[in-house]
This record gives structure tokens, C-alpha cells and sequence, in this order.
């Protein structure tokens, strides 16, 4: 959990090979979130952690919000459950510091809706620009071949897809007890966010009702 915890990850990694031309096909894999954390600290002279903190969530309306385990309330700390076989509270905390960039965002209902009003108006929160619109375009134009309704095409870091004849812009993920989801409807100006500490079938169960 040391500040030096991203360097050793991705060193660790340096045999591994792509399975693929980049834009060739869809594999996810959190590798390449912890070397696009690892680099914006090496380009920026921060953790990665101070980095995302200071330029994105704090100007987003999400002073809360952290990657850092050590900056959380714990009394406000959701615990993760699992099933093993029935449902009862993971007793490991289920993230290391040289994930932080794939996984480990702390932060609540809240402040993921500020986060959203962001992306919705292109980058400007409150009046204020946080990211260039043309940033946007990038990330939510096609890069690669996915599958699927809500997960048709896979742009940078963001599923697109469709739902009941409107344009979803999305990403999810979990393990280990702990579940979120966050959809954008970008015609509509509407978005809905999942943050759930449970593994079970209700993210799934909410996508296709």
C-alpha cells in the first residue's frame, strides 16, 4: 500500500505480451488502467492518486472522494459481501494500491452523480471546464468491435451500446463483495448509477428490467 506499490506492479508485468493489435478486438483487463495510472504519475511528478484528486475530483463536486483507504471515514465505509456459499461480509479489504486507477475509487451516490453531470455536459461542471469536449468524442467513438446491447462497441475506457432505442455511454465492474455501474444517456441528458456492496445478480437484474 506504499506510494511505490504502482512501480513494482508494472515492473512485474514487463513479460507479458499483447494478445492482440491494438483496435483488433475487445479484451478488458485492469493492466492496462494500473499503466495509464502508473504514467500519468511519471508525466506529472504525483502519485497518481494526488494527481486525479486535485485536477478531476475535487473541481467535479467530489471532495469526498478518494483512492486512498487511509483518507476514508471508516464509519462510512461500506463492507463488501459475498456468497461462500451464503452471503456474509468479506473480511479482507479486496484492493491493493497499484490497482487504484482500475478499481479501488471510493466515493458515494452522491458525488458519482456530479461526476456524471460532468461527462454529460462534456466536461464542464458547475460552469466550470474540467476536460475538453473534444476528449469526449475520443473516448465515446468506437475503437473496437464488443458485442452485445448495452456493450455494442468498446471506446476509450466507456461500453457503447443502446437501451430501449437511445444511446448508452457505460462502465461497471466488481469483485470480491463490491459492484457499480454508471449508464449516461447523452440525448436524453440523463444517467443512473449502481454502487452496490454485494456479489449477486441484482447489477444484472437492474440493466435489462
Amino acid at each position: 500500500y506504499d506510494e511505490d506499490a504502482s512501480r513494482r506492479y508494472i515492473q512485474a508485468q514487463r513479460e507479458k505480451r499483447l494478445i492482440a493489435t491494438p483496435g483488433e478486438r475487445f479484451e478488458y483487463s485492469n493492466i492496462g488502467y494500473s499503466l495509464l495510472g502508473y504514467l500519468v504519475s511519471q508525466l506529472n511528478g504525483v502519485t497518481f492518486e494526488s494527481y486525479v484528486k486535485e485536477n478531476l475530483l475535487n473541481p467535479c463536486g467530489m471532495p469526498h472522494s478518494t483512492f486512498l483507504l487511509k483518507e476514508v471515514d471508516q464509519a462510512q465505509l461500506a463492507i463488501p459481501h459475498i456468497r461462500a456459499p451464503h452471503m456474509q461480509a468479506n473480511p479482507i479489504y479486496p484492493y491493493h494500491r497499484a490497482d487504484a486507477p482500475g478499481s479501488s475509487l471510493h466515493t458515494t451516490l452522491n458525488e458519482m452523480c456530479n461526476w456524471a453531470r460532468m461527462c454529460l455536459n462534456k466536461g464542464e461542471f458547475n460552469g466550470r471546464p474540467i476536460l475538453q469536449p473534444a476528449s469526449f468524442k475520443q473516448m465515446w467513438s468506437r475503437h473496437a468491435r464488443r458485442g452485445g446491447m448495452l456493450y455494442r462497441d468498446i471506446g476509450l475506457g466507456w461500453n457503447l451500446g443502446s437501451y430501449k432505442g437511445a444511446d448508452v455511454i457505460s462502465h461497471g465492474g466488481g469483485g470480491a463483495g463490491l459492484m457499480a455501474f454508471l449508464a449516461l444517456l447523452p440525448e436524453r441528458m440523463q444517467a443512473a448509477v449502481l454502487l452496490i456492496n454485494e456479489e449477486s445478480e441484482v447489477r444484472q437484474r437492474y440493466l435489462y428490467a
